[in-house]
């Protein structure tokens, strides 16, 4: 069985490790740089912790509720569905909190 093969038959597996890895590394960055925040009480670790925080909330609920991330044409239909407008909020609150 060639790779190819072997990857679409464990894509689900496949996409469980990644957010795994992603969660893990998110929430790694959170509580280390608590740490740090409650040392320093500086504003801009706050800001970092939170935006890792809302990354890694947006993976899992991406991951829990199955929301494709294509934006193809025969997807447009569920494109405001209330987990794909909670999925964007958690996405972009990440980003403003690194503005």
């Amino acid at each position: 069985m060639n790779l190819i093969g072997i990857i679409e038959t464990n894509k689900d597996i496949l996409k469980l490790v990644y957010t795994l890895i992603l969660f893990f590394i998110c929430f790694s960055i959170v509580i280390k740089t608590n740490k740090l925040f409650k040392l320093s009480s500086h504003q801009g670790i706050r800001y970092f912790r939170n935006a890792f925080l809302f990354y890694g909330l947006a993976f899992i609920f991406k991951y829990l509720t199955g929301i494709p991330t294509d934006y193809s044409y025969e997807w447009i239909s569920g494109f405001f569905s209330p987990a794909k407008i909670f999925y964007e909020f958690l996405l972009v609150m990440a980003a403003f909190f690194l503005l």
